[in-house]
């Protein structure tokens, strides 16, 4: 579920923002729908998880915009994708995101153990860089390193690059 996760993250963040009006707000609220997804998925186990987060996403956002009142109203949810462009989710779409989720977690599999836990611990954990040096005992920059390491290595083989 974490690699769906950080496969999705910055679709979840677009949406959000979208939402919201707010770009900086979104990451929060993408932080808090994950926490809830992880606590729910636990007791049940939904057949769509990457909508049931954009549902969890959108109703966060929903309730940020009310308490704001600062953004336009959202597209329909059930027809947002990663760009935040309205689009139905065909068949292919969802064979190609699988596709691409199967090498994502490949590529993370791949990484050296100290870069995959600084990634982790980083785009999951939802750790500064400064708290990732301190867990770690390692630099601010060293781990600033390992996490844009792992970064690049993922695009990288989602995009089809051999390293």
């Amino acid at each position: 579920m974490l690699t769906m996760f950080m496969a999705h993250q910055r679709g979840l963040r677009r949406y959000a923002a979208q939402i919201t009006g707010d770009s900086s707000h979104a990451e929060d609220l993408v932080q808090e729908a994950w926490l809830r997804f992880t606590k729910s998925n636990q007791q049940e186990h939904p057949n769509e998880p990457i909508s049931y987060l954009y549902r969890i996403v959108r109703n966060l956002a929903l309730d940020a915009r009310r308490h704001s009142s600062r953004a336009p109203l959202p597209m329909d949810p059930h027809h947002i994708d990663e760009a935040g462009l309205s689009n139905r989710l065909t068949s292919e779409t969802v064979v190609v995101a699988r596709d691409d989720l199967r090498v994502l977690m490949e590529a993370i599999e791949e990484l050296p153990a100290r870069t995959r836990k600084a990634l982790e611990l980083h785009r999951f954990g939802g750790l500064k860089l400064r708290e990732i040096a301190d867990r770690m005992e390692i630099s601010t920059s060293r781990a600033h390193e390992l996490v844009s390491e792992g970064l690049a290595h993922c695009r990288d083989r989602v995009n089809g690059e051999e390293q």
